[in-house]
């Protein structure tokens, strides 16, 4: 058969073999797509929207404040990411939610309390890997950042690393699976901007009609340059309505392996053939195929404090950035985990990512940071990424 997407010739039905779009998910994404009203293509613009200067029209304070919140909402959801059920007594932990998301979240704790690390349970011993006498740590950072890639979704990024050799990608889950409470929440902040959209035209109409029966004169002209500056405000955030109907689209019929884009170190952009979510931590798996990197090794053992390590993400846009610090201690995590105390960066873009020693071996995944603190992250310890995942990576 034809792929409906990119016209590839073959014979399975299920999965295109060129450019791995699902066909009956891309079957549903075409249908929904006829269902939602699309903006002209010219009034889709990249502009950044101005607020109407503030007035006594009760119709623009609306406007003002609907689309003032979705801002702030967009702002709350680079802070995200955990579980609802926190103790109040439970320090503050929230993940880094991908950059540049539009979707409008608030802050959630996850849960979390300190345990010393010298209870924690010793994890199986580190398998032994020879160090070339001639490497230096630098040496061994740059093995780990080939094998770090840069994850992009429809609502975000964030960063991930290669763990075999049979192209499976570890991340984080709130990277790739958007929240169905937060979309919940998005349309519903859309729909109010609708809303005010649609008095706001009222409003318009209204003053229109009496600018018809006004005489010449001064008011007549402070009327006509309100309408104008009234409609110009009114073109802008019809333009961001649009903007948000479209992303929401992107959000809602994206939820599958092919809407993942994966960027390794050299340019080369792949898309996700499956997934696997973890149920307890925040964790996903990646399935490539058609590359084989080299994956980063794991370090099972608990280092001791003060000892130095390392971070590799894409914070901000600026891929494949490597931080340093040193591990502050082990904590427990959602009563069975353990997750790494460091005070490395973890910045937006880094969630994913791996947190390596000086040997280039990855210790955990970087996931958390302490709200309203600095140099307090936290990193999902490997040993729970492989027990996790046991029956998927190849070892």
């Amino acid at each position: 058969m034809q792929c409906p997407k990119c016209g590839f010739q073959q014979t399975k039905s299920e999965v295109c073999e060129a450019c791995g779009i699902i066909f009956a998910k891309y079957e549903e994404f075409q249908a929904m797509a006829q269902e939602i009203p699309q903006a002209p293509a010219a009034e889709v613009e990249s502009e950044p929207i101005t607020p109407p200067s503030p007035g006594k029209d009760s119709n623009v304070k609306t406007l003002i404040i609907v689309v003032l919140a979705i801002a702030l909402g967009v702002m709350a959801a680079k802070i995200y990411y955990g579980k609802s059920d926190q103790p109040a007594d439970r320090p503050e932990v929230v993940a880094r939610q991908p950059e540049s998301v539009p979707e409008p979240i608030s802050q959630v704790a996850a849960p979390f309390e300190g345990q010393a690390a010298e209870a924690l349970p010793v994890a199986q011993p580190e398998e032994s890997y020879p160090v070339a006498v001639n490497q230096s740590p630098a040496a061994f950072i740059e093995i780990a950042r080939n094998a770090t890639v840069f994850i992009e979704t429809p609502w975000g990024s964030g960063s991930g690393f290669f763990v075999d050799d049979e192209g499976h990608i570890v991340t984080n889950r709130h990277v790739i699976k958007f929240d169905e409470n937060k979309l919940r929440a998005f349309r519903d902040q859309i729909a109010q901007l609708e809303d005010a959209l649609e008095e706001e035209k009222k409003t318009l109409k209204t003053l229109k009609e009496r600018l018809e029966t006004m005489p010449d004169g001064s008011r007549r002209e402070k009327l006509v340059s309100i309408i104008r500056a009234r409609e110009e405000n009114y073109d802008k955030y019809d333009r961001l309505y649009w903007r948000l109907q479209e992303q929401r689209r992107q959000i809602e019929y994206s939820d599958y392996a092919a809407a993942i884009k994966v960027v390794t170190l050299d340019g080369r952009e792949f898309t996700a053939y499956d997934v696997d979510y973890s149920d307890d931590f925040d964790l996903a798996l990646l399935t490539l195929k058609g590359t084989y990197q080299k994956p980063i090794k794991p370090n099972f053992q608990h280092l001791s404090p003060g000892t130095k390590v390392y971070t590799i993400g894409n914070p901000s846009g600026l891929r494949h950035t490597v931080t340093a610090g040193i591990i502050s201690g082990y904590r427990t995590y959602q009563e069975t985990g353990t997750v790494i105390q460091t005070d490395a960066p973890i910045n937006p873009g880094n969630s994913g990512g791996p947190l390596i020693d000086e040997q280039g071996r990855v210790l955990g995944v970087n996931t958390m940071i302490l709200n309203n603190t600095e140099g307090i992250g936290f990193a999902i310890s490997i040993q729970d990424v492989w027990d996790e995942f046991s029956g998927k990576i190849v070892q």
